[in-house]
């Protein structure tokens, strides 16, 4: 297994997570949604990942290469969905419902990438997407949050943006 793999999923990883961290925050202050909306929307978040995860096999089944490759390119459209029209209480509902089944499938992808990199050592390459992963969502943490406190929630989607590219090209 080669180096850029881990490197790849953890970037990913760090993209999903740099936005998704603060997802309540940008509902609250950018889309203006209440206590009790935001909660539905992370209900709705949740559910369409169900959906999302049953896609992503299928997708990966067919071809994983062509997964792998297009998954950052379709999350840096939702990235600029949300940035284009999060202010919007409508669109910003379907956005929700496409981002969250999307967002579970960089989980299986990344996963079932490394994995399938090593069939020879499959419980040591899943050992090696847990530690990456867990750097991935410290890092996405970290970035989102500097966006956050220094940009202001409107900004957040282009910490997301930047990991999706620097993943892109790793890969």
């Amino acid at each position: 297994m080669e180096i850029p793999h881990q490197t790849t999923a953890c970037f990913i990883l760090a993209a999903l997570y740099s936005v998704y961290s603060y997802f309540a925050e940008y509902l609250k202050t950018v889309t203006g949604m209440d206590g009790k909306t935001v909660s539905l929307m992370l209900v709705l978040f949740g559910a369409s990942g169900i959906v999302g995860n049953l896609h992503t096999a299928k997708f990966l089944s067919k071809n994983m290469v062509n997964t792998t490759m297009l998954y950052p390119i379709v999350f840096v459209g939702i990235y600029l969905l949300i940035f284009c029209l999060g202010g919007y209480f409508i669109p910003m509902i379907a956005i929700v419902l496409v981002w969250g089944a999307v967002f579970t499938g960089g989980l299986i992808t990344s996963q079932t990438w490394l994995t399938s990199e090593a069939r020879e050592a499959p419980e040591f390459a899943n050992s090696l997407f847990v530690s990456f992963a867990n750097l991935g969502v410290t890092l996405g943490t970290v970035l989102g949050g500097w966006f956050l406190s220094h940009m202001g929630a409107q900004q957040i989607s282009w910490s997301g943006i930047l990991f999706l590219l620097i993943a892109f090209f790793v890969y």
